[in-house]
């Protein structure tokens, strides 16, 4: 089978046809995409996503970010998210991060339901763009305790259930480095801290 898959990603994620989707597909779309193939695919090979039309379009959604409405700042933050989820460096992107209270709009709007008992896809896109805007940001930003609190406690639910514990080992392992990075935003009273350490291709459903 892994030899399949290699052989397919050859023949079909051609440079131009990659860079085509990157370029043309709608934001969240993309960041769905993109994490689903993080999750599915090992590491090494979501190396055919690794593009530099990926970077160039996040920081095309990132920038100018006042022509948007929350929707569409909470799907440019989900790319950045997914983007790292397959293996791109984001430290040359270009952006214009969202206010405290543009932000408080854009976690709202992707709050989990309230029947969720496990951490949901549009929920790890958007707070992987978060690790990655901690990283990135220079000024520090807060989020608000009780829904942050909810998110670390649904990522551990994932982590310690029947679910997670058949997760494939990348995906085990960043859910493990997305529940330390929550667990030292929690010790600063929420306010979103760089990470020590950033694990590669972030994922888990």
């Amino acid at each position: 089978m892994p030899v399949d898959i290699e052989g397919l990603l050859e023949r079909m994620a051609t440079p131009e046809w990659v860079d085509g989707l990157l370029e043309s597909a709608p934001a969240g779309r993309l960041a769905g995409s993109l994490l689903s193939l993080a999750t599915m695919l090992e590491p090494e090979r979501c190396r055919w996503f690794v593009r530099e039309a990926l970077c160039e379009r996040i920081s095309r959604e990132l920038s100018n970010r006042g022509r948007y409405d929350t929707q569409s700042s909470a799907e440019s933050l989900a790319l950045l998210g997914a983007a790292a989820a397959v293996g791109v460096s984001t430290a040359d992107i270009h952006v214009d991060w969202p206010s405290t209270e543009e932000l408080a709009a854009i976690l709202d709007l992707r709050a989990p339901d309230r029947d969720r008992t496990t951490i949901g896809p549009m929920q790890i896109q958007l707070w992987l763009g978060l690790r990655e805007m901690a990283r990135l940001r220079a000024d520090p930003v807060t989020v608000p305790p009780r829904l942050a609190e909810r998110i670390l406690d649904l990522w551990v639910a994932t982590q310690d259930g029947d679910t997670g514990q058949a997760l494939a080992t990348h995906v085990r392992d960043l859910n493990a480095s997305m529940i330390a990075w929550l667990r030292q935003c929690k010790t600063a009273g929420w306010r979103l801290v760089p990470p020590q350490a950033l694990a590669p291709n972030p994922t888990s459903r």
